[in-house]
């Protein structure tokens, strides 16, 4: 798990997205705040090379582990907000899931602006059960759904 978060600190991007998530809390913006710090969890999970990892760390129950809990560790210190953690680890289980991080990027910032007027106007009900506007509860249901489906491509894809 040092390891993750020193591969972590190491990434200017990490303290470049850090400076933003600071100073979107400062001015009161939670929902782009967290989407700053999902935006460090997707760089977490989408900027590794799964092969070296996996020749560190060659449990590949042990590395999810370790990812998971480095993001989970390093939401949970910097923000209060369990919408922050829950939206941190729906973008983790994304970005192991696509091994990348643009489709979880695009995802997370798609959906809000392209889909959801969409959705909005077709099928009023849906809006409330998309992640950006989920209550606690549905927020940790896409992130378990995220983390298991990663979870299970990991330990059954080849390097």
């Amino acid at each position: 798990m040092t390891a993750e978060f020193y591969k972590l600190a190491t990434l200017p991007v990490t303290w470049v997205l850090l400076a933003a998530y600071a100073a979107l809390e400062l001015r009161s913006a939670p929902l782009l705040a967290a989407h700053a710090m999902a935006t460090i969890a997707a760089v977490a999970g989408g900027r590794d090379n799964v092969a070296a990892s996996l020749c560190a760390v060659p449990s590949r129950h042990r590395l999810f582990a370790f990812k998971v809990l480095t993001v989970a560790l390093l939401s949970a210190a910097l923000s209060l907000s369990a919408r922050c953690l829950l939206l941190s680890l729906f973008a983790l289980g994304l970005a192991l899931l696509t091994r990348g991080v643009i489709w979880p990027l695009a995802f997370l910032a798609g959906v809000p602006i392209l889909l959801t007027p969409i959705l909005r106007a077709v099928i009023p009900t849906v809006e409330p059960y998309l992640p950006h506007e989920a209550t606690a509860p549905v927020l940790a249901g896409w992130a378990a759904t995220a983390l298991a489906a990663a979870w299970l491509t990991l330990v059954r894809r080849d390097a």
